[in-house]
């Protein structure tokens, strides 16, 4: 990773050390967005674009910001990131928001059903069932 992408971040294009320890493994696609820890989904990144910067914003949106009015340094590093992907074996990293309501609605059912158990198990502890 640190060679394809020459010791630089991904978003600024700052330069990195290994020796000290500068660079970021960030995910293109958070996991709670529907992202894997597959290899194709980590980019190598500065500690202040993935940490203070990009936070949960989505990596094209966040890339395209960087880049400002330098079109050129967008479409660059894209490619440069799309071509990561390919080279690792995963698919365009597109976060999807369908994923993210799916996985939002489930963890809303789960606490429901959780929530309903309870208050059973405390009802027949007080000998109210």
């Amino acid at each position: 990773m640190w060679e394809f992408f020459a010791d630089r971040c991904v978003y600024c294009e700052n330069m990195l050390s290994r020796q000290l320890r500068n660079g970021h493994v960030d995910h293109l696609v958070a996991v709670a967005e529907g992202g894997t820890n597959h290899l194709s989904n980590f980019v190598l990144s500065c500690g202040f674009c993935n940490g203070d910067e990009r936070r949960e914003s989505n990596w094209d949106d966040f890339l395209r910001w960087k880049a400002g009015k330098d079109s050129d340094a967008y479409y660059r590093q894209r490619s440069k990131i799309l071509a990561w992907v390919e080279l690792n074996g995963g698919s365009p990293p597109i976060p999807d928001p369908i994923t993210k309501a799916f996985v939002t609605a489930q963890i809303g059912i789960a606490l429901e059903a959780f929530n309903r158990a309870q208050n059973a198990l405390i009802n027949l502890r007080d000998g109210d069932a």
